[in-house]
């Protein structure tokens, strides 16, 4: 017995680049044999790579069950969490949420520096890499990326300040004494809307093929994302910091979700 996995070898060029990176998502041991996708048996020998089916353009790769632990492989993903580098409205303290901002020149810099960091974390694992729609975002995933493909997520956005957007905190206080974003924003969304987007992106990336997804976003959007990647309620985020172009890592271990690293800057220093 085995589990039988087929791949769309066009779909995953568009996402890694290249058929042969799939197999970086399988310890060597854990593939005894590859097929056609035609639904011919097996090969009787194992071997080091797939072997296409020019009729489907398909992969087929089958797995011994007593050496692959089925929920690990298709279950868990590494997510890598990258805060975009710096806009004028982050180094000065102003609610940047809807308002699309540029990265300045120094954001820019930090988001170069961050591409080594990256690369190491990833390594040779398959990986899918995602982004919000503005451009602060955007951007840094092309400087970090080098051209490679990501797909934009409208759920991945910043959290809606609403009629705080541009403020800063103590701005807002002259309106609101105590007020934290923890509170919600009026005309704006609260930690539960933006938990329920984060929620519904997480269940999305954990069912895709990937092993490491790399989510490039924001300060509040991240913080929330990662509490509730590891079984917190999103308000859980107040209690984790995170400034521009720092790398995170939120890791599926054997006893559950973990934060195996976060708000390292270590690379724009």
């Amino acid at each position: 017995l085995g589990l039988r996995l087929t791949v769309d070898a066009q779909q995953l060029r568009a996402l890694a680049g290249n058929t042969n990176d799939v197999f970086d998502a399988f310890e060597g041991d854990d593939v005894v044999a590859v097929g056609d996708a035609t639904g011919e048996g097996p090969d009787a020998e194992p071997a080091s790579r797939p072997r296409r089916d020019t009729a489907n353009d398909g992969l087929e790769l089958l797995v011994h069950p007593k050496r692959l632990n089925t929920w690990h492989y298709l279950g868990s993903v590494k997510l890598i969490l990258v805060r975009h580098g710096a806009t004028e409205w982050s180094a000065n303290g102003r609610h940047t949420g809807n308002t699309d901002l540029p990265l300045t020149e120094d954001g820019r810099k930090q988001a170069t520096n961050t591409q080594g960091k990256v690369a190491v974390l990833t390594g040779r694992a398959f990986t899918i890499s995602w982004s919000s729609p503005l451009s602060r975002a955007r951007a840094t995933a092309d400087l970090v990326l080098g051209g490679r493909p990501y797909s934009v997520d409208n759920r991945l956005r910043e959290f809606d300040y609403g009629d705080y957007e541009g403020l800063t905190t103590a701005q807002i206080r002259e309106r609101a004494p105590g007020w934290t974003v923890w509170e919600g924003c009026p005309n704006g969304e609260t930690v539960a809307d933006v938990a329920m987007r984060c929620d519904a992106f997480l269940a999305d990336a954990h069912a895709s093929p990937a092993t490491v997804g790399v989510v490039f976003a924001h300060g509040h959007l991240l913080r929330i994302l990662a509490s509730r990647a590891i079984g917190q309620p999103g308000d859980f985020g107040r209690c984790l910091g995170l400034d521009t172009a720092s790398v995170s890592v939120v890791d599926d271990l054997r006893d559950g979700a973990a934060i195996t690293l976060w708000n390292d800057v270590s690379h724009c220093s």
